[in-house]
């Protein structure tokens, strides 16, 4: 149960602006430093700076590396790291990789319990 109420606390929208969020994974919405230097918000990092200068190119957004990690900013969005934070990549075990773990874990043991419940029917 607390698997799923975690996964709940970390699916709500963005607080920020909304609109921008819309490109995120569902999971990273909460984090205000996607795109600013802290996650408490303020001044942008080098993909929020990125992301206000492509507007609707999101192919072109995705396709470029804004922290220089070596890593394309749609890589890092798709496992879920920071691509405006050069110490966030893929493959690195840090992040909010234990949160994508908890969702998954609450996803599979929901599932799991409804499928209990249908069975018994």
């Amino acid at each position: 149960m607390a698997v799923v109420a975690i996964s709940v606390l970390w699916t709500e929208p963005a607080q920020g602006i909304p609109e921008y969020a819309k490109v995120l994974p569902q999971e990273m919405k909460n984090f205000c430093n996607v795109c600013h230097v802290k996650n408490s918000g303020g001044p942008l990092n080098s993909f929020g700076e990125d992301f206000m200068r492509y507007g609707e190119d999101l192919a072109g957004l995705m396709e470029r590396d804004s922290d220089s990690d070596g890593y394309t900013n749609g890589d890092e969005l798709a496992e879920a790291k920071f691509p405006g934070n050069p110490k966030s990549f893929p493959g690195d075990k840090k992040g909010i990789g234990n949160i994508m773990i908890a969702i998954i874990l609450g996803v599979v043991v929901s599932v799991a319990l409804v499928a209990l419940r249908f069975l018994k029917r």
